[in-house]
């Protein structure tokens, strides 16, 4: 893993390097003494620090298109919903107006009525003539 033993990656890692160590790596001294200590180290995964950095793009993405998805399938349903109450509808609407038809007859009901009264009248005065009150 030389590629990543870079002073580029240790400063990326969060390691501030001097410019003696900074010439000492890239003459390969590794175990160049600067300040009467080891040169440092570059963090020991540095990739798996690139990766974590740059996951989180992606899983924005992921939950972006579920979340998409998620809302497609919700319009949808309400559309398709929509569409069978209207449906319903015209045929509510045409059963109300088969009911106005069939009614519609029922015209002559007040002329019914008064003859029906006017015959139960004649009926009250003839018991009366036939019983003498």
């Amino acid at each position: 893993m030389r590629g990543l033993d870079t002073p580029e990656v240790a400063e990326y890692a969060g390691a501030r390097l001097s410019d003696s160590v900074r010439r000492a790596w890239k003459r390969g001294d590794e175990d160049a003494q600067v300040g009467g200590g080891p040169a440092p180290r570059p963090p020991r995964c540095p990739v798996h620090a690139l990766i974590a950095a740059s996951s989180g793009w992606t899983v924005g993405l992921v939950l972006g298109i579920a979340g998409i998805a998620v809302t497609a399938v919700i319009v949808i349903t309400i559309v398709a919903l929509a569409m069978r109450i209207a449906k319903q509808a015209e045929t509510a609407e045409g059963a109300v107006e088969v009911v106005r038809r069939q009614t519609s007859g029922l015209d002559g009901i007040a002329r019914i009525n008064d003859s029906g009264v006017r015959i139960l009248h004649a009926a009250r005065a003839l018991r009366k003539v036939a019983v003498g009150k």
